[in-house]
């Protein structure tokens, strides 16, 4: 984390912090956003975490299930 601003920082905990106490309840309510806002979750949770990023996404990339985010987390996972 180290060289980014401070604000930034901040506001990947709150989000954490809202995803927490139950953000994702919301998101059920609204599915409108809830794609859009499961990616902003995903992308905190790869700056935040890493190495607990790469274990889930290789569990999700090992799974046999249709993943409609593929694409996604094959790039996250090259990252990583």
């Amino acid at each position: 984390m180290r060289g980014r601003p401070r604000a930034h920082i901040t506001f990947l905990c709150r989000l954490m912090f809202l995803w927490a106490l139950g953000f994702d309840l919301l998101l059920a309510q609204s599915p409108t956003f809830q794609t859009s806002a499961q990616k902003l979750l995903n992308l905190v949770k790869y700056r935040l975490h890493p190495s607990e990023r790469l274990q889930e996404l290789a569990r999700t990339l090992a799974g046999q299930s249709g993943n409609d985010n593929l694409r996604q987390d094959l790039i996250d996972y090259v990252w990583l």
